[in-house]
């Protein structure tokens, strides 16, 4: 998988749905560092499932 890119949109977090920035950083503070995430994000008209791992920076790949 090829991760995020600029321009996806994030609407849900290990299948819980989000509805805002605030969310995605609250659930990213508090995600342990080196452990993967599923991220349901839209990228142009296609809904795709990623696994990203977090960060110690605080960004996923």
């Amino acid at each position: 998988m090829d991760g995020i890119r600029e321009g996806d949109l994030i609407v849900a977090i290990n299948g819980e749905e989000v509805t805002s920035v605030d969310q995605i950083h609250h659930f990213l503070a508090e995600w342990p560092i080196g452990k993967a995430v599923r991220l349901s994000i839209i990228r142009g008209q296609e809904r795709l499932e990623k696994e990203v791992t977090t960060a110690e920076d605080g960004t996923v790949r």
